[in-house]
């Protein structure tokens, strides 16, 4: 399902996982992304400085 997210697969797998997916999905899926991106710069900031 990620890579479907992402764009990164054939077109005949992305409509297969595309019909499967929901808006709530989406939604938390984008919001763990964020996260865990902010912990990501958190933590590349606290080992720089």
């Amino acid at each position: 399902m990620a890579w479907a997210f992402l764009g990164v697969r054939k077109g005949s797998e992305w409509r297969s996982d595309s019909a499967q997916m929901t808006p709530l999905l989406v939604v938390s899926v984008g919001l763990v992304a964020i996260f865990v991106f902010v912990l990501l710069l958190i933590g590349i900031v606290n080992w720089v400085v």
